[in-house]
């Protein structure tokens, strides 16, 4: 094995022993989101914020709320989410 194959498979070695480790604990790797979950959460309030959808009373319909079908699909696991603020009514109707 060369060198450059040692340093490969030693990086290799630490980030899967690392993950695992980490979820094991229920660390802060467990609790983490990825770059994507972020991305959408933020599409999505920035666009509930944009309409005023912040409260009950001013929650707003699927339709009104002008989400793409990428938003859409998201949207069932983003609400009640223990890290984001994506909440839905009883009505359903959407607000952050």
């Amino acid at each position: 094995m060369t060198t450059k194959g040692l340093v490969v498979f030693s990086r290799l070695f630490w980030v899967f022993f690392l993950e695992n480790d980490m979820k094991k604990a229920g660390g802060v790797y467990g609790l983490s989101m990825s770059k994507i979950e972020f991305e959408m959460r933020q599409r999505i309030n920035r666009k509930f914020e944009k309409i005023g959808a912040n409260s009950k009373k001013t929650a707003v319909p699927l339709i009104k709320a002008n989400l793409d079908l990428q938003e859409q699909y998201w949207l069932p696991y983003l609400v009640g989410n223990v890290l984001g603020n994506i909440r839905k009514t009883s009505d359903n109707r959407y607000y952050c």
